[in-house]
């Protein structure tokens, strides 16, 4: 019984609290706005463009590197 109340109660709003501020450090070093409106607006909108994954929406210079790595492999 103590086992399951230490999961429920501790484990699982841990791994909440480590995803959020895993976005919310993408959010960031994407050098987006720093204030904390845009940046919980921005947290959303990189969790719908991870999720839908449509890689002409994310035109930020600083994120496709790997796309333009992607691209050069396939082009050689």
């Amino acid at each position: 019984n103590w086992t399951v109340f230490i999961g429920v109660f501790f484990l699982f709003p841990i791994m909440l609290w480590i995803h959020l501020v895993f976005f919310a450090l993408l959010a960031v070093v994407s050098g987006r706005e720093n204030r904390i409106g845009d940046r919980m607006q921005n947290v959303t909108n990189l969790s719908n463009d991870i999720l839908n994954w449509e890689p002409r929406k994310i035109s930020k210079p600083n994120i496709p590197y790997t796309l333009q790595a992607t691209t050069l492999t396939i082009d050689q």
